[in-house]
């Protein structure tokens, strides 16, 4: 499996365990030519706190590379973005079926969506578990 790969810099060693690696994320126009003309804000710093093995042996200031299997990516864009979505359309178009005024449908819907959320971060759908960064020289 393919993975996605960032290079980063090591701002902070917490205990033996953790570490917290700052890498600059990039949006797709950021390598144009012109990118000094068009949009200067395409570039945003990110923290990411990634967990050490115990034979692991970094510094603060060194250069590391972290690097995600995509796979899980596309399991947090599922259950983050596409499973609200369908549970969004569900719900206004069976209201809107059944005769429930159109205001109603929608606070119904939303707030179901809103539901689902709280209940992914009460129960963190062990995106937490398998989200996870790994990190090497």
């Amino acid at each position: 499996m393919s993975s996605i790969e960032h290079e980063g810099v090591i701002v902070e060693i917490k205990g033996n365990s953790k570490a917290v690696v700052s890498i600059v994320s990039k949006s797709a126009c950021a390598s144009c030519h012109a990118k000094g003309v068009c949009s200067a804000a395409d570039q945003k710093e990110k923290k990411i706190e990634v967990t050490l093995s115990s034979d692991d042996n970094y510094s603060v200031g060194e250069r590391v590379i972290l690097s995600l299997e995509s796979g899980i990516g596309l399991k947090a864009v599922l259950v983050l973005y596409v499973i609200p979505l369908i549970i969004l359309l569900t719900l206004l178009l069976t209201l809107l079926s059944c005769k429930v005024s159109e205001p109603m449908s929608a606070l119904i819907s939303v707030g179901s969506v809103a539901l689902y959320y709280v209940l992914v971060k009460i129960f963190n759908i062990s995106l937490e578990r398998n989200l996870y960064f790994k990190i090497r020289k």
